[in-house]
């Protein structure tokens, strides 16, 4: 059976710089690695000189990480949709159910 991985991360570029080298041997060696982030990096540094301007950083980086992620192997990308800078404010029970049955 093949193995399945889920990288459950915040930030665009954390798949990069925390735990790309995981990903890339776990994606090498044939498991199906998937990618989960809170949110699309909205918040972020829009750099100097900027990339891009405010209102479209979430874009731009979210296009970013699907580059990375067809470079480090991960088979789907899943966007959770939570605001960049506010899932410290989140509860805990907004997204978590036990299952039924």
């Amino acid at each position: 059976m093949r193995k399945r991985i889920l990288f459950l991360l915040a930030h665009p570029d954390d798949e990069t710089f925390g735990t790309g080298g995981t990903i890339a041997r776990y994606a090498r060696a044939g498991a199906e690695v998937h990618l989960a982030t809170a949110t699309r990096g909205e918040a972020g540094m829009v750099g100097e000189p900027p990339v891009t301007d405010r209102e479209h950083l979430g874009e731009v980086r979210a296009g970013e990480l699907m580059e990375a992620a067809a470079i480090l192997g991960i088979a789907k990308v899943h966007f959770l949709g939570f605001l960049d800078g506010q899932l410290a404010s989140v509860p805990r029970s907004c997204c978590w159910s036990a299952p039924s049955g």
